[in-house]
């Protein structure tokens, strides 16, 4: 035994020894690892130095210095030619007709004009930057190519035209560019302009007609169409214009030079003089392009016009080239469009000082988004602002002056890993993000963020798919969405939303899944039912009885819920009946193929609310049948 005992007091100590040996081994591994990642960080931070000491030298110096000095020289070099036409129109002469030249350097809107210092302004110049409205700065010039022939989509704003747009139209539909598609978006005309518009859509299929609900500019009637168009080039053009048949070609020859992404022209003056008499230092007239046509994906990229009547073309102007470079707007001149005499001056009538003020503060955000080393980008429509206007520049004054888009959201610990996913698709899209964590201890580390309410409930009841509906009482306006946890939703989800809530007037709850039930109503998972899934594509907007709370919006003066008046596991139904009491309309809305997709974890088997309740449908059923007539 004492022999055993021995050498079983040998073997521990050879494996304690191994042990300490390996131990030792690691430790130096370990200590070797750190020296290497002290050493990458020093490396990191001389770097960054190098970098900075770069930025403030000498050349960078020099060369803004350059680039200051040629702007001024462009400037005077403009300002004496504008000079020189308005002598010709004061005299009611026409200057003689200038060759076309695609391709000529164009400064930002305003540099030629002699504003105001902000300081001298009667209101302040502010920026609260709201991440909706910036984008990682990952933009290079001539990224995004277009095809040989693409197809343009030319868009026109109306209003009360009736006495010219048969004209403006025709001479669209003349083009010696044949691969187009026109888009008229009507802004609320009170004459026959919708009238004659439909004659030619129903005699050319490449015309169709928005109709907009309310008169809001011709910025806002833009960005209506260009959410609508189909084609890798957008051609947007103001009321009253004649275009010349080589229009669109020379537009796009212009175009498809490298590092280009936009090209504008100002047309030709009607023969009865000029559009307006303000002199530009005054700032009183909205300088919007007759002509601007840009590769499609600058909106995606940057975003849209502005949520306001005027400057919105200035503001936007600058935005493409501080994304692009300043050699990626460039001008057409020459004869390539006209103004059709009697159209009457467009000129925007606003006080100097509003202008002033409203072009002082997008300059101040365009800078303090830059100086993050991020992109402005323009949502449509505005809703929540990153930097002051007055009043009287807003589209509908207050009306979309703050008004938040948020978000809100119920979850459970088996569905981490598709919330990850949910949440990154979701968050560059919302002001504020309210996450319900059923069952959750603690919350996730990638939900610490400053857009994010994450409330575990651990001192809380399990929710379940109500919980979505738990902070909304808290949060007093805006555009409220709410989520699920397994979808991942596309870049334009929240904006494209936004605005069928307004197509709506505030007035109606919007989604992409739909129910209509069918009847009378029997059962409410009957195989009669019209279904319209999120992941398939729809057409027209379609009335519904009920939309999936993982897809709705609505405006927070639409309707209220509170968690307490809905059923518990069966919130779709809850809000459906909410609506059909209070007389909201629910409208699944247009969208194309799988713009919504399930998101589908690997080796993640979890049962959702859907699959737990189709097995028996008979509570459902009884509630639904309690409310009535669900016909619409």
């Amino acid at each position: 035994m004492t022999d055993n005992r021995r050498l079983e007091g040998e073997r521990d100590a050879a494996q304690v020894q191994e042990l300490m040996q390996k131990v030792a081994q690691l430790e130096k591994a370990l200590l070797a690892q750190s020296t290497r990642l002290d050493r990458a960080e020093t490396a990191i931070k001389d770097a960054k130095q190098r970098e900075d000491s770069l930025l403030s030298g000498p050349v960078f110096r020099t060369l803004n210095g350059l680039q200051t000095a040629a702007r001024l020289l462009n400037r005077r070099l403009r300002s004496g030619y504008r000079t020189l036409a308005q002598r010709w129109h004061e005299l009611g002469l026409r200057g003689p007709a200038k060759p076309v030249e695609a391709a000529q350097p164009l400064q930002p809107s305003y540099a030629e004009a002699s504003l105001p210092p902000a300081e001298d302004l009667p209101w302040p110049v502010r920026v609260d930057r709201r991440l909706r409205m910036e984008r990682p700065r990952t933009l290079a010039v001539g990224q995004s190519q277009i095809p040989s022939e693409p197809l343009i989509t030319v868009i026109l704003t109306a209003r009360d035209s009736a006495s010219h747009i048969r004209d403006t139209l025709q001479s669209i539909l003349r083009q010696t560019y044949s691969r187009f598609e026109l888009l008229v978006a009507d802004d609320a005309s009170r004459d026959g302009t919708c009238a004659l518009i439909n004659e030619l859509v129903a005699a050319d299929p490449r015309v169709r007609l928005i109709r907009l609900n309310r008169s809001r500019g011709v910025y806002w009637g833009w960005n209506a169409a260009i959410s609508e168009a189909r084609g890798e080039v957008v051609m947007l053009l103001s009321d009253g214009l004649r275009c010349l048949p080589t229009f669109l070609e020379v537009h796009l020859k212009a175009l498809c030079k490298r590092g280009v992404v936009a090209t504008v022209s100002y047309g030709e003056p009607a023969l009865e003089g000029p559009r307006s008499a303000a002199s530009e230092s005054d700032l009183v007239r909205d300088p919007a392009p007759s002509a601007l046509m840009l590769k499609r994906h600058v909106f995606d990229e940057i975003g849209y016009f502005d949520t306001v009547t005027a400057l919105a073309g200035a503001e936007m102007r600058d935005r493409i080239q501080l994304a692009y470079g300043v050699g990626s707007l460039q001008a057409v001149t020459g004869p390539v469009c006209s103004a059709i005499p009697g159209t009457g001056d467009s000129a925007l009538k606003i006080s100097a000082e509003k202008a002033a003020h409203y072009v002082r503060s997008y300059q101040a955000w365009h800078t303090a988004v830059s100086d993050a080393r991020s992109q402005p980008y323009v949502p449509f429509p505005v809703t929540n602002r990153s930097f002051s206007s007055h009043e009287d520049i807003l589209v509908e004054g207050k009306r979309f002056l703050a008004e938040p888009v948020v978000a809100f959201m119920a979850t459970f610990p088996k569905r981490q890993k598709h919330l990850a996913r949910a949440v990154q698709s979701l968050l560059p899209q919302v002001d504020h993000l309210f996450i319900y964590m059923n069952d959750y201890e603690k919350v996730p580390d990638f939900l610490l963020n400053e857009r994010i309410t994450a409330l575990p409930a651990s001192r809380l009841e399990d929710l379940r798919d109500i919980g979505k509906f738990y902070h909304m009482s808290g949060v007093p306006t805006g555009y409220f969405f709410t989520v699920d946890d397994d979808i991942e939703y596309p870049d334009d989800y929240c904006d494209t939303l936004v605005r069928k809530i307004e197509d709506y007037d505030r007035k109606a709850i919007v989604g992409v899944h739909g129910v209509i039930f069918e009847h009378p109503l029997q059962r409410f998972f009957s195989p009669n039912r019209t279904t319209f899934r999120f992941q398939r594509a729809l057409d027209v907007d379609a009335k519904v009885n009920l939309i999936g709370t993982g897809t709705m919006a609505f405006h927070s003066s639409t309707i209220a819920f509170e968690p307490g008046s809905l059923p518990k596991g069966m919130a779709d139904i809850g809000v459906a009946i909410a609506a059909k009491a209070n007389n909201v309309d629910m409208i699944a809305v247009t969208r194309p193929e799988k713009w919504l997709t399930p998101i589908l974890v690997k080796g993640q088997d979890d049962q959702s609310l859907w699959e737990e309740f189709r097995e028996n449908d008979d509570e459902h059923t009884e509630i639904l049948k309690k409310h009535g007539d669900w016909r619409l």
